[in-house]
């Protein structure tokens, strides 16, 4: 019990620091998608960036989970280890998503 509360609670603060980032992400494309109906110059930067921002945000989170979960006390640590492989597929799942949405908001002008 001498461990520092911080370190039981860290992973999942990466979860879900993780997982606001990319609804975050996921509803600022769509809403570009919407506002820049006419106008889609510009928007493949915003997006790539958006995604870039995102992957190094999951990259981040990752190894939070990855370092931090083995100093979490005994049943905490388990529980982590657990999880740590869903979490890393997650949060791949996660960026195919917003790649995904980024490619739909790009090229959903193209069509004519």
């Amino acid at each position: 019990m001498d461990d520092p509360l911080y370190a039981d609670l860290l992973p999942a603060w990466a979860v879900l620091f993780y997982a606001v980032v990319a609804v975050a992400i996921v509803l600022m494309l769509r809403g570009l998608r919407r506002r820049c109906e006419r106008d889609r110059r510009g928007l493949l930067p915003v997006v790539l960036a958006a995604v870039a921002v995102s992957a190094v945000a999951g990259l981040f989170a990752v190894l939070t989970y990855a370092t931090v979960a083995p100093l979490a006390q005994r049943d905490m640590a388990d529980f982590y280890a657990m999880y740590q492989w869903p979490f890393v597929g997650v949060v791949a799942a996660l960026i195919v998503v917003q790649a995904s949405v980024g490619v739909a908001v790009v090229c959903s002008g193209r069509r004519g």
